[in-house]
């Protein structure tokens, strides 16, 4: 097998992103507005089916 073309570089670069997200969230409320934080920097909130609505539901 040959396995010279992979590397873990994207997701070590993820998780450099939460820890510095982590380092800044001590003063958030709760884990629901760090979480929300990494959905957003992720663009992993969902959009709303409705046409040029701009709601969006994270999660």
């Amino acid at each position: 097998m040959d396995y010279q073309n992979l590397n873990n570089g994207a997701i070590e670069g993820i998780n450099h992103k939460i820890k510095l997200i982590k380092r800044v969230s001590y003063g958030y409320r709760n884990f629901d507005f760090f979480k929300n934080r990494i959905f957003i920097i992720f663009r992993l909130y969902k959009r709303d089916k409705k046409k040029g609505d701009s709601n969006r539901n994270i999660g």
